[in-house]
């Protein structure tokens, strides 16, 4: 089974979730480069075409698309343990809290502030999440009981919730390497 969700769909009333997340990652990208290196980023962007949008050209950046080609959405799978990150954390990453301070590990806080920053882009830009049910069942070693059903509950509350937004629900094939 596969559930695709395409987030191009109208935000309704959480629309001001997205943007406001958009702003906040913006705010503090903008504070880790400091005032020089923005100056020298924003005079570099001024030589070039904005970018074309929502959809992504993927031929603009080889090393981010690992050479893809064409015009289109970003595909994104999420697998089980985002899913149980963005049920345990997802209110605070919308909101645009730093989440450095809720996790011990760096490596796992870096896990975080990268999830939301896809978050962030997926408010502006064409980005749709690909949720395989077979995720639920991924692990090296055999699940529990009790971790199976939490990561079927994860699975079933975020398609449910993203059905309640009202965004489109179908299923489909997984989008192709070359696409």
């Amino acid at each position: 089974m596969l559930l695709y969700v395409d987030a191009t769909a109208a935000y309704r009333d959480d629309e001001r979730w997205g943007f406001h997340l958009a702003n906040e990652m913006a705010r503090r990208l903008r504070a880790s480069f400091g005032p020089d290196e923005v100056t020298r980023m924003l005079e570099r962007a001024a030589l070039f075409a904005p970018p074309e949008g929502p959809h992504f050209v993927y031929e603009e950046n080889v090393r981010l698309f690992a050479g893809r080609r064409g015009r289109g959405p970003l595909h994104v799978a999420w697998d089980t343990n985002l899913l149980i990150d963005y049920f345990t954390y997802g209110h605070r990453l919308w909101t645009g809290d730093s989440v450095v301070d809720l996790v011990s590990g760096e490596d796992y806080a870096t896990d975080l502030e990268s999830l939301q920053l896809v978050l962030a882009l997926w408010a502006v830009r064409d980005i749709r999440f690909i949720m395989l049910a077979a995720s639920v069942d991924d692990a090296k070693k055999t699940l529990s009981q009790e971790r199976h059903v939490q990561r079927l509950l994860a699975f079933e509350e975020f398609t449910a919730a993203l059905q309640l937004l009202g965004w489109e629900n179908r299923r489909s094939a997984p989008p192709a390497k070359d696409c």
